[in-house]
């Protein structure tokens, strides 16, 4: 089986993006089922350099070639065969790679959907549609999903949007969470931080500003991001008890540092891939009951119903860190909520789920 995989983002690790590793270990996942896959996504003109300068720090062989248009394209190789476009060029580099063989599927995530769903359609390929985000519901109007024969949810939450809101039936593959690749140094208890990553208002920004102003007895760690304003930085900066650490390729550097991660979004969340993540490694998640955070916490943490509310984040921070023995239970539920979302695990659901899609077509045809 050969499997194209289209997105007009860089794709990992280029991408460091919650969806672009998703995608990536998925595909490796996926590998000892026997598909052979080819990866095409796009970059940013201003972004090539440092795309190249990464790939190169940390040891994968990148070669410019020659693009679609006037701008080259960036291949190498990451267990599978990758090719970043110019994101002008991103539609025609789809349609000659949709036309190079006879895919038997094609996977699709993130940005400009749309149109590389309508492309492979045009194509006469099966379709298949990965949903991370509901933040542009507007995407979603008809004919988008008319051209979609697999559509792919990354929580109950997000697949129910998509069968009451949009009408449309969707698969459900939770986001895929390695196991920590290496022990932390210390017990989660014993660490210093109280961990919130990517400060942005729809992330509960400004529930952390009053909850590191209530709370000055405690240290925070706030890990920073991709579109985070300087605004925000200085205010954070202003914090005693707040330290600062850059966006993280490795995020072990960020576990081994943090007793508890909050996640306050104020926005629904598709999942929140950060909850899991964090509770590999024995974290506990005081997160929003919000969006897919409740599946994503499971009984490994908390969740604050009165979320907009700074006095109840207070108070359930020193709910978990006063009682030591609910802690422990926290911590130890954490460890065993993470395991669900073991790659192999979730990888061989989607395959079972990709293969009835296919049989359906060889019977119907595409519909």
């Amino acid at each position: 089986m050969h499997i194209l995989f289209l997105s007009a983002m860089p794709l990992h690790p280029a991408g460091l993006g919650g969806a672009e590793v998703n995608a990536h270990l998925l595909m490796s996942a996926l590998q000892p089922y026997g598909p052979v896959f080819e990866a095409h996504g796009a970059y940013s003109p201003e972004t090539l350099d440092s795309i190249c300068r990464h790939l190169d720090r940390i040891g994968i062989q990148g070669q410019l070639v020659e693009g679609m248009g006037a701008a080259p394209s960036l291949g190498y190789d990451f267990g599978y065969p990758v090719r970043l476009h110019h994101a002008a060029d991103m539609p025609e580099a789809a349609r000659s790679a949709l036309e190079g063989r006879a895919w038997d599927a094609v996977f699709i995530q993130a940005r400009g959907w749309p149109e590389l769903c309508a492309l492979s359609r045009a194509a006469g390929r099966f379709t298949v549609l990965f949903i991370h985000d509901l933040l542009s519901p507007e995407e979603f109007a008809p004919p988008a999903l008319d051209r979609v024969d697999l559509l792919v949810a990354n929580s109950e939450f997000t697949r129910r949007v998509l069968e009451n809101t949009f009408r449309h039936p969707a698969a459900l593959c939770y986001p895929l969470i390695p196991q920590p690749a290496r022990p932390a140094p210390s017990p989660p208890a014993d660490r210093p931080f109280i961990t919130f990553v990517n400060p942005l208002g729809i992330k509960g920004r400004d529930l952390f500003f009053a909850m590191a102003r209530e709370l000055l007895d405690l240290e925070f760690l706030v890990v920073m991001n991709w579109g985070v304003s300087d605004l925000t930085r200085q205010v954070l900066e202003r914090y005693p008890n707040v330290t600062l650490m850059p966006r993280q390729e490795d995020m072990d550097r960020v576990w081994e540092r943090t007793r508890l991660l909050l996640v306050p979004s104020i926005c629904e969340e598709a999942f929140g891939r950060v909850a899991p993540e964090a509770q590999g490694h024995g974290i506990p998640v005081l997160a929003s009951r919000v969006g897919g955070l409740p599946e994503a916490v499971g009984r490994g943490g908390l969740l604050i119903d009165e979320f907009r509310n700074p006095e109840a984040w207070v108070r359930a921070i020193a709910a978990v860190l006063t009682d030591p023995d609910l802690y422990a239970r926290l911590s130890e539920r954490a460890r065993i909520h993470a395991g669900r979302f073991e790659p192999g695990r979730a990888a061989a659901g989607f395959w079972d789920d990709l293969l009835a899609g296919l049989n359906r077509m060889a019977v119907n045809g595409l519909t």
